[in-house]
């Protein structure tokens, strides 16, 4: 693991140091932009065959976020950077992208830091995407980026692209409670993936690989491991873009206190749409459908739906969006009576441009 620090360290001080020499004297431009939403989301779920009542519940949250880019560029050498927070109006706040990037237009870039790579599932207008069996559509992104620090090396050939981003993150924890225990934590991902774009037309495919462990000091260890592989192929119009994601991902290992997790799979695949000529807008439609297969326990079918609207507010530099969503799920425990779930989501967006 050292080694590969030093190694990462490395290329960093070099693709920087060469780049200063090129771009001495280049040009530098600041952008960025601020967006805040407002979320609503109403659940219910009632058991089949059994005299149970329905559970509903509903919640209200707020956050927004600002984004500030730098960009340099001489000649056909850039060197780009980002800082993005999330903050919600509770007072949390959270960073989302802190990174650097460096390269060679058309021919090889990395990037540094905090940030995702390319998008192995599209989910539209970036709607509120709510499931009723209170996760998430697989969407290919365990190692997409965010989760911890990252390195992703890019190389171009004209309409190919690939690129390979790799996440670590280590640590330990004392803990408080319990004298002498300590606990070392160690997170690595990789995600290969390749990228093919053609006019309106692109496609693209990738795999990721995560492994996860922690070892307490006393006895306790973790060690998961997810694999996952997506799909996308997209056309992208003035007046219209589609795209078609197919995702599949299997977690295994076992958790905190030695029991073995009991391994699942999921398939989902989602078809989303954008459509202007209505009013001043966009119009966006998605669906999605998602299953999860717990190993001898249960299986879990959910299908999303959303509509969504953009469409600029009172100048080019800021805009209005408002999503609607719908989920329906169905549990469907191996020996035990059915659940059916629901979700109705609502997320209203402002934006502004710097």
């Amino acid at each position: 693991m050292r080694k590969v620090r030093f190694l990462v360290l490395a290329v960093i001080f070099n693709s920087f140091s060469f780049l200063q020499m090129k771009m001495s004297q280049a040009q530098i431009n600041f952008e960025g932009d601020i967006e805040a939403n407002w979320d609503y989301e109403a659940t219910s779920s009632k058991p089949e065959d059994t005299d149970a009542t329905e559970t509903k519940s509903n919640k209200l949250e707020g956050n927004g976020t600002f984004a500030l880019l730098s960009k340099t560029s001489k000649g056909n050498y850039f060197a780009n950077a980002k800082i993005q927070t999330k903050l919600n109006f509770a007072g949390t706040v959270v960073p989302e992208d802190v990174f650097m990037k460096v390269g060679k237009t058309g021919s090889w870039d990395i990037t540094v830091g905090h940030f995702e790579a390319l998008e192995l599932f599209s989910k539209g207008q970036d709607t509120l995407l709510s499931t009723a069996e209170g996760g998430n559509i697989n969407s290919v992104n365990d190692a997409r980026g965010r989760a911890a620090g990252a390195i992703m090396p890019q190389m171009h050939f004209g309409d190919l692209s690939l690129q390979l981003n790799i996440l670590t993150k280590t640590g330990s924890q004392k803990h408080s409670s319990v004298a002498d225990e300590e606990t070392a934590t160690n997170y690595v991902a990789y995600r290969p993936a390749i990228q093919y774009i053609s006019g309106a037309f692109s496609v693209a495919l990738g795999l990721e690989s995560v492994q996860e462990s922690a070892q307490n000091s006393k006895s306790d260890a973790l060690n998961r491991r997810i694999e996952n592989a997506g799909l996308k192929l997209k056309f992208d119009q003035e007046s219209y873009y589609v795209a078609l994601s197919i995702g599949s991902r299997k977690e295994s290992g076992n958790d905190a206190f030695d029991n073995i997790l009991d391994e699942n799979t999921e398939m989902s695949a989602g078809l989303v749409a954008l459509f202007t000529g209505l009013g001043p807008g966009k119009l966006g439609l998605g669906f999605f459908n998602n299953t999860k297969e717990v190993k001898d326990k249960q299986d879990v079918v959910t299908q999303v739906q959303y509509l969504s609207y953009a469409m600029p507010l009172l100048t080019d530099k800021s805009g209005f969006a408002i999503g609607i969503n719908n989920s329906l799920s169905e549990i469907k425990p191996k020996t035990e009576a059915k659940t059916k779930n629901s979700n109705q989501s609502l997320r209203f967006r402002f934006t502004y441009t710097l």
